[in-house]
């Protein structure tokens, strides 16, 4: 919103004291961003240094899409790994001091890699109830495995996996802002009439009824 504020002439914005709020609160997610940035691409180093390719998720992703990936708010850093269930349990049980297993659940783990900002440890980027909707997503997933030389999924991995994030959250917490404007800029990036028809195979591949007829018709 900043970011629309700042364009427009003195007379259309709010109030000083509004403004200069919103500034030091922008300032805030600014620096916050940017450490969780930093951190992402550390944390991209030691798991390949641990021999696992791999991939971040959401987060500093998204925001390379947004005109100011800065101001883009995120809160902790996900990572897929390409390993499989058994060797990512197994590894983060001999990283942890306890030997045990934390926030498991089907797609993920937490991983206590950093002191300050959550991290976790994706088996799967997400999952779906239905099981046949859910296998035809491993099947996506199989096309854009994380790869060593790669630190980002492709944005035609986003354009599938950022509308299924939105229905995740649609299903349990709430859509925000976040993500409508998240899925926004994905596909502001543009597309062409094949990579199009490709998303959409693969969202009604892979969705529930619900998000179908919401998002296709």
């Amino acid at each position: 919103m900043l970011d629309g504020l700042e364009r427009h002439p003195d007379e259309q914005r709010p109030p000083q004291d509004i403004l200069l709020q919103w500034i030091g609160f922008v300032q805030v997610i600014e620096q916050n961003t940017i450490k969780i940035i930093k951190a992402s691409a550390e944390a991209v180093d030691y798991f390949r240094g641990k021999g696992f390719a791999c991939t971040l998720l959401k987060g500093a992703v998204v925001g390379r899409y947004y005109s100011n990936p800065n101001r883009r708010q995120s809160g902790d850093i996900d990572v897929w790994l390409d390993g499989g269930r058994e060797r990512i349990y197994d590894f983060a049980r001999k990283f942890d001091k306890d030997g045990k297993l934390y926030g498991v659940n089907y797609q993920h783990i937490h991983f206590h890699l950093f002191d300050d900002i959550p991290l976790e440890i994706h088996i799967w980027p997400s999952c779906l109830s239905n099981p046949l909707h859910n296998r035809r997503f491993h099947q996506f997933c199989a096309i854009h495995h994380p790869i060593m030389r790669q630190a980002m999924p492709s944005l035609a991995f986003d354009r599938v996996f950022i509308l299924m994030h939105c229905y995740d959250h649609m299903m349990s917490s709430g859509v925000g802002f976040r993500q409508i404007m998240d899925y926004y800029y994905v596909l502001k990036q543009g597309f062409s009439d094949v990579e199009k028809d490709d998303s959409v195979r693969w969202i009604k591949n892979s969705a529930c009824i619900v998000l179908r007829r919401v998002l296709c018709g």
